[in-house]
């Protein structure tokens, strides 16, 4: 009876040991990997400025040049419910790249909110298509 039990404790020994061992593993895989992403980082912050801008700006508004974003904002409400037709828009003219970072912000100015409303429709129904169909 007593060989039982001490089977019983040396076996929680040795899961208590691969348990910490494990533990341990995780916390040193984890920290070599923070420490690898902070050095490139830091190796390449010049390449790196402009996301650090864009992050400030992104976090406090008046800290940083949000132009790109305000005419953004400006052309969504310019453009209204229906919008002010094809080709109207002036966002594409103003916002260097509008037609890759704000191609939202130009069909909204063209097409209106609705056509807004309408492609995040199609996004969702789409996305609940696939899930259900996987799964």
């Amino acid at each position: 009876m007593w060989c039982c039990r001490l089977r019983m404790c040396v076996c929680l020994m040795c899961l208590l040991r691969r348990i910490i061992i494990s533990i341990v593993l995780l916390i040193s895989l984890g920290s070599a990997i923070f420490i690898g992403i902070a050095s490139v980082i830091l190796l390449f912050s010049e390449r790196f400025s402009y996301i650090f801008r864009r992050l400030k700006t992104f976090i406090d508004p008046n800290k940083g040049d949000n132009l790109q974003t305000q005419k953004a904002l400006e052309a969504i409400k310019q453009g209204g419910f229906t919008g002010r037709g094809i080709g109207e828009g002036i966002l594409k003219e103003r916002v260097p790249e509008a037609h890759t970072d704000f191609v939202l912000a130009v069909i909204g100015e063209e097409f209106g909110i609705l056509m807004i409303l309408i492609i995040f429709l199609i996004v969702f129904l789409l996305n609940l298509f696939l899930i259900t169909k996987n799964s």
